[in-house]
């Protein structure tokens, strides 16, 4: 037997399904930037740099960085295991900081923006942005770290650990590996994640229509 639900049950399930939509958009969605004030106070004297051999010892300590065009691994295919997993775009110094915006491949291809501050003869990598288009040169990248700029970055994810270049390679290095050894495992980790998702929503409806 059908049951015809009452015009107060309808609305509340259009409320519950707009309401689980808006939820999942925010989750996906990337927000408004917080990079440190030393990098907001350093942004107008930031001198571009546009070769790795020419960014400071520190900073490319131990970072396998390609240069600008040059060849490098962008995806989890292995063309040659010597080329980098990273290819500088470009990046902007001080003494005392270092935005680096260079791309990252691998399964998926990102682009980013790292802010390095100078302690002594240490760098520490103190912000982190990705995105997924690159800005066009140092003005638009200013723009971006100040909020000014189209270009749709996150930092939410470890935009406040702390990390020699050294050790961010360290981790994109072992990274790599993991990506590459569960590749094969995507489908069932995406139906997995899809059936967990459709199980909430369902949830969610029913328990509003059964009240």
């Amino acid at each position: 037997m059908n049951r015809v639900l009452p015009a107060a049950r309808w609305t509340a399930l259009l409320v519950a399904v707009a309401m689980t939509a808006r939820g999942a958009a925010a989750v996906a969605a990337p927000g408004t930037l917080h990079p440190p004030e030393i990098v907001l106070r350093q942004l107008d004297v930031l001198q571009r740099v546009d070769r790795v051999e020419d960014l400071p010892a520190g900073v490319r300590s131990g970072w396998h960085l390609a240069e600008p065009g040059a060849k490098w691994n962008a995806t989890d295919t292995v063309s040659d295991a010597t080329l980098p997993f990273s290819r500088l775009i470009f990046a902007a110094c001080t003494g005392a900081l270092c935005l680096v915006h260079y791309e990252h491949g691998g399964i998926a291809h990102t682009v980013n923006v790292v802010a390095l501050a100078r302690s002594g003869d240490r760098w520490t990598r103190i912000w982190r942005a990705s995105g997924s288009q690159p800005a066009r040169d140092l003005g638009e990248l200013r723009a971006l770290v100040r909020n000014q700029s189209n270009l749709r970055y996150d930092d939410r994810a470890g935009s406040t650990m702390s990390e020699t270049p050294a050790k961010m390679i360290a981790l994109a290095s072992a990274s790599s590996g993991v990506k590459r050894s569960w590749k094969s495992s995507i489908p069932r980790i995406t139906a997995t994640i899809g059936l967990t998702y459709a199980y909430v929503d369902a949830s969610a409806v029913l328990a509003v229509c059964i009240v």
